[in-house]
């Protein structure tokens, strides 16, 4: 019985060659590992036979000298791999002396295109402080590389075409520094980042949009904060029936609307020596279908009650149940909004403050629940930024590395 031979492990200058992706006029001279240092240093040279052009213009150039330059590569068995060249310079009659662009890497970058690949798929899964002490680079190196992938991917990017859009803001670092995003919820793009909040912020987006662009938007998902919804009734046609708020804030809102309704009534129970709001606050704010039997028990005495909170909690549930419906048509068929208008416009408390703006009176966008966008959308697009880019965006020190 013959004894199969193991493959032999080919390193040729050809194998090299493909290994790091070189093509003429560009060839692997010289494999060099350093055992002590614990690298591999793939030397690179070019074809002397082929003739030079200025990378700006790209007319044919006499050669004039050389440059030794190197580029981290992809890991080879635990050693890290460089490719070193000397890199022709050539004089342009209109640029003056210019470095040849390298096919590997871009412009001023020292890292091969391979492993800045690696480096974005690392950063997906990861954040900053993780991949810059697995690979061994440096915050500025990383940052240079994010740069660079999104330079790249806007150059790629089509026409911008919103239709269905995400408007929130994020911190990128502690106290209150903020960014405002606008993205594409059909796509998941992101269409604008912006410093800052405001309204000004927002306005510098939709003046960038054509009145075609504009007039396509067909929905605006965002929470509550006025800023992006002045803009919004600004610039995009019709908005008072294309804004969205996301479900968060608009039950936050109502939330506070309720505690507020059950302290003023406490006070004018307490004063007739009557505690049956005593001590019921998270009872009143606690999702029912989250509630312990023995809380639930309790609770429904109180809901069953004449009380204000009572009638109150009871609007918080009606305005909840209508993201159950999937179409604005069926919850007019039942006439749920009409009936949930009525009943916020007679408690105080669910009323605006003077000049604000209720939440309830946009029909439209809070009700056309045949997008999904619009059940809390906007609001999720902070959260979708921090898991692509975990601890990136904390760890921003400047709105230049966002």
């Amino acid at each position: 019985m013959t004894r199969r031979r193991k493959p032999r492990f080919d390193l040729s200058r050809e194998s090299i060659n493909r290994l790091v992706d070189l093509h003429p006029p560009w060839e692997d001279v010289e494999l060099e590992v350093v055992h002590e240092e614990r690298e591999v240093r793939v030397h690179v040279a070019h074809d002397g036979n082929e003739r030079l052009s200025c990378p700006e213009c790209g007319c044919r150039c006499s050669g004039y000298d050389h440059r030794e330059r190197r580029w981290r590569h992809l890991d080879t068995m635990e050693y890290r791999t460089y490719l070193v060249c000397d890199v022709p310079q050539v004089r342009c009659p209109e640029h003056g002396v210019m470095t040849v662009r390298v096919p590997w890497s871009e412009s001023m970058s020292r890292f091969t295109n391979r492993f800045e690949a690696m480096v974005i798929d690392w950063l997906r899964e990861a954040n900053v402080l993780a991949v810059r002490r697995l690979l061994g680079v440096s915050w500025n190196a990383i940052y240079g590389i994010k740069a660079r992938a999104v330079v790249r991917g806007l150059s790629r990017r089509e026409d911008c075409k919103p239709v269905h859009v995400c408007v929130d803001e994020t911190s990128f670092r502690k106290r209150h520094d903020y960014v405002t995003v606008v993205s594409d919820f059909t796509t998941g793009t992101v269409h604008f980042v912006g410093e800052g909040r405001r309204k000004g912020t927002l306005n510098g987006w939709y003046r960038g949009l054509s009145e075609e662009q504009l007039g396509a938007i067909e929905s605006v998902s965002m929470d509550m904060w006025p800023a992006y919804i002045n803009a919004t009734l600004k610039h995009v046609p019709g908005a008072g029936d294309k804004i969205a708020f996301d479900r968060f804030h608009v039950m936050k809102k109502m939330n506070e609307a309720v505690d507020k309704v059950r302290r003023v009534e406490h006070k004018s129970l307490f004063k007739e020596g009557r505690n049956d709001l005593k001590g019921t606050k998270y009872d009143w704010l606690t999702n029912h279908a989250n509630m312990p039997e023995g809380q639930r028990r309790r609770f429904r005495q109180l809901r069953n009650s004449s009380l204000k909170t009572s009638r109150a909690w009871a609007i918080k549930e009606l305005g909840m149940s209508l993201w159950k419906y999937v179409h604005r048509g069926w919850a007019r068929v039942n006439n749920q909004i009409k009936i949930y208008q009525n009943k916020c416009s007679k408690v105080h408390h669910f009323r605006p403050k003077k000049g604000g703006m209720p939440f309830h009176r946009f029909q439209s966008p809070l009700f056309d629940f045949g997008r999904p966008l619009l059940l809390g959308g906007g609001g999720g697009t902070s959260d979708l930024l921090v898991l692509t880019w975990s601890g990136s965006i904390c760890g921003a020190s400047s709105m230049r590395w966002f």
